[in-house]
C-alpha cells in the first residue's frame, strides 16, 4: 500500500501511479511521463494519514478491477458492487439492490459494461416505469449511474476524446444565464448553477458512493472540503425539517388552548 507523506500544510497526501503520457519532442524522440493521481486530507495526525491512504487505496483497487471492463457483462459489475458494500449499507438496502438484480433491468443485465449506451439504458429504464412507482424507477437508475461510475468511469469522458482546444464555447457568464432563463421558464424558485455540484455529491453520499470515488468525479482534493459540503447541505435541511416541526406543534398548541377556553354547553 502506498504511504502517506505529510506536507509543509500539516496535510496527508499519498499519490498513486495512474498511467503514462506521451509526447513528441522536437527532435523527433518520444518523451514519456508519469501521471499520479494525488488523494490528500486536511485532518491532522494518523487518522488523516490513514484516510488519505484508504483513498487512494480504493481507487488503485478499482482501477485495477476495471483494466478488463470489456469481458465483464453488466449483472456481474452489479454482483461485484453489491458485494464490495455488504459491509457499509443497510441490510435493507442490500436487499433491494439483490431484488433489482434478480428481478429488475434484466435487458441491460448480460450487456458488457463497455458495449452499453445510453438508449440501452433508456430501454431498461422504459420498462421499470410500466409497472414500478417513479421512486423504485429512480432508484433503478441511480444504482445504474452507481455502477457504470465504478466500472466504466469514462463512460462521457468517450464523447470529446480527441477533440483539440475547448469543447463548448460558452463562457461562465452565457452558462449562468442560460440556466437562470431556464430556471424562471419552468417556474423553479433560483439557485445557483455551482449549487448542482453539492446536490450531486449528496445524492452520491445518499446512495452508499464511497467517499474517494465523490472526490474523484467532484474534483475535490481532500474529504474536508467534501465533508464541509455534506454539512451545509445537512445543515439546510435541518433547518427545514425544524421549521416543518415547529409550525405542527405550533398549530396543535394553538388548538388545544382555543378549545379549552370554549365553556362547555350545558
Amino acid at each position: 500500500m502506498t504511504t502517506a507523506k505529510k506536507l509543509p500544510s500539516g496535510s496527508w497526501r499519498c499519490q498513486v501511479y495512474s498511467h503514462t503520457e506521451e509526447t513528441m519532442q522536437p527532435d523527433g524522440t518520444i518523451k514519456k511521463k508519469r501521471i499520479y493521481k494525488s488523494f490528500t486530507s486536511d485532518i491532522p495526525g494518523s487518522k488523516g494519514k490513514r484516510l488519505a491512504e484508504q483513498a487512494a487505496s480504493v481507487w488503485a483497487a478499482e482501477k485495477e478491477s476495471t483494466s478488463d471492463v470489456q469481458n465483464i457483462a453488466f449483472g456481474e459489475a452489479l454482483d461485484k458492487y453489491i458485494e464490495g458494500r455488504e459491509a457499509v449499507l443497510s441490510p435493507r438496502t442490500i436487499m433491494d439492490y439483490k431484488r433489482t438484480r434478480k428481478k429488475e433491468l434484466q435487458s441491460i443485465m448480460n450487456i458488457k459494461i463497455a458495449l452499453i449506451t445510453q438508449e440501452d439504458i433508456q430501454k431498461a429504464i422504459n420498462i421499470e416505469a410500466q409497472n414500478h412507482s417513479p421512486k423504485t424507477v429512480r432508484n433503478s437508475h441511480g444504482l445504474i449511474s452507481a455502477v457504470m461510475h465504478v466500472y466504466r468511469p469514462d463512460f462521457v469522458s468517450d464523447k470529446w476524446r480527441g477533440m483539440k482546444g475547448r469543447i463548448v464555447r460558452l463562457t461562465p457568464d452565457s452558462i449562468t444565464n442560460r440556466f437562470n432563463r431556464l430556471l424562471k421558464r419552468n417556474g423553479i424558485p433560483h439557485f445557483r448553477f455551482h449549487d448542482l455540484r453539492h446536490y450531486s455529491a449528496s445524492i452520491q453520499h445518499a446512495l452508499g458512493i464511497p467517499d474517494s470515488y465523490i472526490m474523484q468525479r467532484g474534483g475535490w482534493g481532500n474529504d474536508g472540503t467534501l465533508k464541509a459540503v455534506y454539512r451545509h447541505v445537512l445543515e439546510e435541511q435541518a433547518k427545514q425539517m425544524d421549521h416543518m416541526a415547529n409550525n405542527y406543534f405550533s398549530e396543535l398548541y394553538n388548538t388545544k388552548c382555543n378549545t379549552s377556553k370554549k365553556s362547555p354547553s350545558i
